[in-house]
């Protein structure tokens, strides 16, 4: 049996500073101590920086450039309505050609002397024929041979048949040079009818490709300029940005500030928690520390170890009968008092 329970023992460790280290811990110590009873508080100012007088002149700028874009886009839309869905192009119907060409009186007046003066030295080898040649030749045969007069009546007929085949002849040439002349000025006619109305379809042409490609060219003209349109909007607030991106600068320094602002006035109140906490870093860097360790071990309970050897003593003693039981109890229970 045992001697009933004992306390355990117990063993504490503790960190023993430098006289270094504990002197920098006492400078730390108030400064953390206040921290933590001090409740921080907010930056009492504003923290968001207005618009500054750029800026709102910007927005004026930018409100009143919007009636203007309101009217450019009307103006816009006006000229895009006015477009039909269909466009027809210049048009004209072209001159046409004809065969049916008279020669005009005054063009056969001043063709007139001419030809008769051609014609003329035409038939001038044909009556010369006649004079010449065949009347003298029937006249002197006739002489020669009847012996007649030359106002016979043989001698009239030869003659009058050489005169009328004299001016049979003279009259086809006439008639042939007038038909070759009449003919010659009809192609002139024409010639000329056709150069006029071949200049004139030339000139119907270049004008209606000259009218196209111009009505093209003002076709395009109008959608590039309603295409236009959104820059020439967009140009009306080229004042507002410029002004606005000043504006803008300048805010951006005014916030600036109040961030420098804000983040002064944190400082300020985190600067001893923060000047604490590098004296412990510092701290924690100088050697010298040492860890102390105390044990505790307890001393042992004569009355309880009094119980436990009569227990053992009264079990050994029973295997010598009822009478060893009681001695071995008393010498067990006896024996822890003779050895303190």
């Amino acid at each position: 049996m045992g001697g009933g329970q004992q306390q355990q023992p117990t063993q504490t460790s503790t960190f023993q500073m430098s006289p270094e280290q504990q002197a920098l811990f006492n400078l730390a110590y108030p400064k953390v101590a206040n921290f933590a009873a001090t409740t921080p508080t907010r930056y009492q100012g504003t923290t968001v920086a207005p618009f500054t007088p750029a800026q709102q002149q910007a927005q004026e700028m930018g409100l009143g450039a919007a009636g203007t874009q309101a009217g450019i886009a009307g103006r816009a839309a006006d000229v895009w309505s006015s477009i039909p869905s269909t466009l027809t192009p210049f048009q004209r119907t072209p001159l046409e050609t004809s065969s049916d060409i008279n020669i005009s009186p005054e063009t056969w007046a001043r063709a007139t002397p001419t030809l008769n003066a051609a014609i003329e030295a035409a038939q001038r080898p044909t009556w010369e024929a006649l004079t010449e040649s065949a009347l003298p030749a029937i006249r002197g045969t006739g002489i020669g041979t009847t012996g007649l007069t030359t106002g016979g009546t043989r001698q009239g007929v030869a003659e009058g048949v050489a005169t009328g085949k004299a001016t049979r002849a003279a009259g086809d040439i006439a008639a042939t040079m007038t038909n070759q002349e009449l003919q010659q000025l009809q192609n002139l006619a024409n010639q000329r009818y056709a150069t006029n109305i071949a200049a004139e379809n030339q000139r119907y042409a270049t004008d209606v490709s000259g009218e196209g490609q111009r009505y093209g060219q003002n076709l395009a003209a109008l959608y590039q300029t309603l295409g236009l349109t959104p820059t020439i909007q967009g140009a009306q607030t080229v004042p507002a940005a410029t002004t606005g991106a000043v504006g803008d600068v300048q805010q951006a320094m005014d916030q600036a500030r109040i961030n420098a602002a804000v983040q002064g006035y944190n400082f300020d109140q985190m600067a001893p928690e923060l000047q604490a906490r590098e004296i412990m870093s510092i701290m924690q860097g100088i050697p010298g520390g040492t860890n102390v360790s105390t044990a505790n071990v307890p001393k042992p309970n004569p009355f309880a170890q009094a119980l436990g050897g009569a227990g053992t003593g009264a079990s050994i003693g029973s295997l010598f009968g009822p009478m060893g039981t009681g001695v071995g109890a008393v010498g067990g229970a006896v024996m822890p008092f003779l050895f303190q």
